[in-house]
């Protein structure tokens, strides 16, 4: 592990420890490792996005909870090879205040049919469908490589961010999750 690599896990863990007694838990080597702590605790901006049922979707939605906010595309073969994990997140949480939003980011209504039909030849269906064909919320978050993961706080401003697939159904992701979820509100 490179030393850069090392200081940003040692900073996570620091802070985790702080907030939540589980954290101290984390395995160092497990697949959160390059997970990023927002340094400040500005509000997100604002972008929308659409449900399933097409209708528009913000932040405000989900007032209270705190949102795994990640970002695919039929075209990225990490994105694809992630999204069993998230789903398997999503069943792992439950009633949690905790809930995953996987937004599809293939641009257009011809997009969102070839996204759709993948979630369900991968067997995804229950995978919640969100789409964001005009790519507002990338670029109002400025996301630089695919996929990438961002955790909002209860308050809807961004917590962490993981640039990269990761496991988000494994324990250290989950206990992460737990943790940020358990955070004093800053």
């Amino acid at each position: 592990m490179g030393q850069a690599k090392a200081l940003v896990l040692s900073a996570l863990l620091i802070v985790l420890s702080a907030v939540a007694a589980s954290a101290a838990e984390i395995n160092p080597t497990g697949t959160v490792k390059n997970f990023e702590i927002a340094a400040a605790s500005k509000p997100a901006p604002d972008f929308s996005w659409r449900g399933a049922d097409g209708t528009e979707l913000s932040l405000k939605a989900y007032a209270g909870k705190t949102v795994v906010f990640n970002f695919w595309a039929t075209w990225c073969a990490p994105c694809i090879k992630e999204l069993p994990s998230l789903l398997h997140l999503q069943k792992k949480i439950g009633a949690a205040p905790i809930v995953v939003v996987a937004l599809n980011i293939d641009r257009g209504e011809a997009g969102a049919d070839k996204a759709r039909a993948m979630l369900r030849r991968l067997k995804l269906d229950d995978l919640a469908f969100h789409h964001d064909s005009q790519s507002q919320a990338y670029r109002a978050l400025r996301v630089e490589v695919m996929p990438t993961t961002i955790v909002f706080d209860s308050q809807g401003r961004e917590a962490g961010r993981l640039r990269g697939p990761a496991e988000w159904d494994e324990p250290e992701a989950v206990k992460l999750l737990q943790a940020l979820s358990e955070t004093p509100k800053r």
